[in-house]
């Protein structure tokens, strides 16, 4: 038994088949092609914004943190003991 619901199913099957037939298959290439640069398109400006907005806030803890090391505060004493810990450690793993 045929449901209104079921017809329209059917003829909108129909009507997408008759719609599709109707173009040349460059064209549906073409559109097939179009859609997905067009996505590809939009995610890579989402990943660039992303990228953009992560590199300008470390742009921004640097020129913090540089302005924190010129002041001569005890961050830089500490920043100082820090590298020589590091030459350290890298001094002895060079020994092993």
């Amino acid at each position: 038994m045929c449901t209104p619901q079921t017809q329209r199913r059917a003829k909108n099957a129909w009507n997408g088949w008759l719609d599709e037939r109707d173009l040349a298959p460059g064209e549906v290439i073409s559109n097939w092609l179009k859609r997905h640069t067009q996505r590809g398109l939009a995610l890579a400006a989402e990943y660039a914004k992303a990228g953009y907005d992560k590199a300008l806030e470390r742009a921004d803890q640097a020129w913090a943190a540089r302005s924190l090391l010129d002041s001569g505060s005890p961050a830089q004493e500490a920043i100082d003991v820090k590298q020589q810990c590091d030459k350290a450690v890298a001094a002895d793993a060079a020994l092993l």
